[in-house]
């Protein structure tokens, strides 16, 4: 169940982040979109996703206590904030 999502700024990739602990990385540039890239690592939900000014990261913050930095193409993780409780919002 989705509970965040963003846009990239080029409007071609949707990022969606919910209740499974996961990030899904939606191609929307081709006809019928697909999921190009699961992004995990959270242990909790995931309630907020949003993405660098510059389009290179996604962001999300998780009822784990983590905020996940990760690379918006490879989907691979950058770094992990701990924070002392749940984080329910994020901005860039």
């Amino acid at each position: 169940l989705p509970i965040s999502m963003v846009l990239s700024l080029d409007s071609r990739y949707l990022f969606i982040g919910g209740i499974d602990h996961k990030i899904r990385k939606w191609d929307m540039g081709v006809e019928t979109p697909t999921v190009v890239l699961n992004m995990t690592g959270h242990t909790n939900r995931i309630n907020n996703v949003a993405i660098s000014r510059d389009g290179a990261y996604v962001y999300s913050g998780s009822d784990d206590t983590t905020i996940k930095q990760w690379d918006a193409v490879t989907g691979s993780l950058v770094r992990t904030f701990t924070h002392g409780t749940a984080v329910k919002s994020i901005a860039t």
